[in-house]
């Protein structure tokens, strides 16, 4: 007989705590690995002070300035109509990146007071937000669905075939040809690939070029075309041998870099001149990530209704939340009861559950694609970004809560990496909402106090540097 391994740990008679309201509950609990029961081995909350605890007092608060992303121009959309006419089918059978250039055509209107406010809250030890009630991040299932890309494939750095090789080629020829100013920017690139009347391979990997330099690695301070992903358009591309990628660990390095990088910014702006940043578009999906996971609080009113086929992002298209100050989101995200832990297991007209929200048990992760996808979600791991620095952490054991589970003392690595061969995924119902364990109650209130004491030394520090 196979031996089956679980991403879950079952314990049958454990007392369970609700985030929201405090309320105890005996019943049978379902904990994401790796956990532990002992506090000797927990995967400790970093002691550096959050952005919020520094800038509590008025005198420290931040001074940055959180400049509107350049957002795409009517163009963009023909265009992609255009190609998809020629490469929908590929997109959607071979490269699984459909979903993702579909997306790239909603505007997520631009709230810097939101993404301000989350990002005080961010720590970067562990990246995840690190609210009084608890930690929730974005997942790589945020991404999955909220930005359309792919968990599983190939990894972005493997070889170039010959054929693949000379696309690239042919794009950094392309990118000498005319003005290097123009050129440099999006909207130069696109203009002239429009115009271009040349081969239509290179045409394709053109237009996926400036797709990925708009929505994968940019940083904040920049709105250039980036030849390090000429490499990447060659392997979606590739007419011989189009092939598919996880693009989604590579945007969510990204995105733990950004909120890193813009967090320490911030801690630097409490205490200097002010400082202006450039949003990038995985900043914009933090956005999305907030409404999704705010829906009463930080998200527009009303979402638009999603049509057949449309993707996630849609609900959120050229819709204007009503104005919050900094101080206000901050309030909005503190109270547990305004935050969705599953946004993406509620019913909406066209919304198509994934097949991970039926609530049975599914014994080989290799018969289905998107269940081997949300096994992916689940699975501690490094990220690696196109840039080669940027490598980030990913543990979903701390958020458990948010793939439906129940919260216990998470470890800091897996001792399961090597043993999923045959894996049995218990996915919760739907309607199912996850609790804590009494000894992850009583570690957090712990962690809380011991930060307190660490933040009055630490954060007067900080803000002397």
């Amino acid at each position: 007989m196979d031996t089956k391994f679980l991403y879950y740990d079952k314990s049958d008679d454990e007392n369970v705590i609700s985030v929201e309201d405090g309320k105890c509950t005996k019943r049978i609990a379902w904990f994401l690995r790796p956990c532990t029961r002992k506090l000797s081995q927990v995967a400790a909350i970093p002691k550096e002070p959050l952005l919020a605890e520094i800038s509590s007092s008025k005198d420290r608060l931040p001074r940055v300035i959180l400049n509107d992303p350049v957002y795409p121009r009517q163009a963009w959309e023909a265009w992609i109509e255009e190609l998809a006419s020629k490469y929908g089918c590929s997109w959607k059978n071979e490269t699984g990146i459909y979903n993702s250039i579909m997306s790239s055509k909603y505007k997520v209107m631009w709230n810097k007071e939101r993404v301000l406010g989350l990002v005080e809250f961010w720590c970067p030890g562990t990246n995840t937000f690190v609210f009084p009630w608890g930690e929730a991040t974005v997942t790589l299932e945020d991404v999955m669905i909220l930005g359309g890309f792919p968990v599983t494939g190939e990894s972005i750095s493997i070889p170039l075939t010959e054929e693949q090789t000379n696309i690239v080629s042919e794009m950094c020829e392309f990118s000498l040809g005319f003005s290097h100013k123009a050129k440099s920017k999006f909207r130069g690139w696109q203009d002239d690939l429009i115009e271009f009347k040349g081969l239509d391979k290179f045409h394709h990997a053109g237009f996926l070029a400036l797709w990925l330099s708009r929505y994968v690695p940019s940083p904040p301070e920049d709105t250039k075309m980036r030849k390090n992903v000429f490499h990447i358009a060659a392997l979606l591309s590739c007419p011989s041998q189009r092939t598919k990628l996880a693009l989604a660990p590579a945007v969510l390095a990204t995105l733990y870099k950004n909120l890193t990088s813009l967090r320490d910014k911030m801690v630097r702006s409490c205490s200097r001149s002010v400082i202006a940043v450039n949003a990038a578009a995985p900043l914009q999906l933090l956005l999305l990530w907030a409404f999704e996971h705010f829906p009463t609080t930080l998200a527009p009113s009303l979402p638009n209704p999603l049509h057949p086929g449309q993707p996630r992002a849609a609900r959120w298209h050229n819709l204007r939340a009503r104005d919050l100050t900094v101080a206000q989101v901050r309030e909005a995200i503190t109270q547990p009861k305004n935050f969705e832990w599953r946004p993406y297991a509620a019913d909406y007209d066209n919304w198509a559950h994934l097949v991970y929200y039926g609530g049975t048990d599914h014994p080989n992760k290799d018969e289905n694609e998107k269940l081997m996808s949300y096994f992916k979600c689940l699975r501690p791991c490094k990220l690696v970004g196109i840039k080669p620095d940027c490598e980030e952490k990913y543990q979903p054991q701390r958020v458990a809560m948010q793939f439906g589970l129940d919260q216990d003392l998470p470890l800091e690595s897996s001792p399961l990496d090597s043993l999923f061969e045959r894996l049995v995924l218990l996915i919760p119902p739907k309607s199912f909402k996850g609790g804590v364990s009494e000894r992850y109650l009583q570690w957090w209130n712990a962690s809380k106090s011991a930060r307190q004491k660490a933040v009055s030394t630490l954060s007067a520090l900080i803000i002397k540097e």
